[in-house]
């Protein structure tokens, strides 16, 4: 499991344990998205009435969605190199290799031209 998938997952369990009204230890540590998502959920859960657990899951993932597209954005605003890793993208890998392939014919084809003239 990468260090993404480790955050992803140590989120999740951050909103189920403050919905479940347990203190967490490091929340010093956390950005200011994370925390906020984390009073959300509290101030949900202490709620006299609770809500569905169709509205619990949508909340969940769209909390998850957003903490998820911010650390996206500092990726790129930091150009970390496991964001900016597009060459291995298959689009530019096939561009690569049509560029290749096409590069070697004009010389083969160049060759062929000059030795029958």
């Amino acid at each position: 499991m990468n260090k993404k998938q480790q955050q992803d997952k140590q989120l999740l369990e951050n909103i189920d344990k403050a919905a479940a009204g347990e203190k967490l230890t490091e929340e010093s540590e956390m950005d200011k998205d994370t925390k906020a998502a984390l009073e959300m959920t509290r101030e949900m859960a202490a709620w006299p009435k609770s809500p569905s657990k169709e509205f619990k899951a949508q909340l969940k993932a769209e909390l998850t969605h957003r903490v998820v597209e911010q650390q996206k954005r500092d990726l790129s605003k930091r150009r970390d190199p496991e964001y900016r890793n597009f060459l291995r993208r298959p689009a530019w890998q096939m561009t690569f290799a049509g560029l290749g392939a096409l590069f070697i014919a004009a010389i083969i084809f160049l060759i062929v031209y000059l030795l029958n003239h």
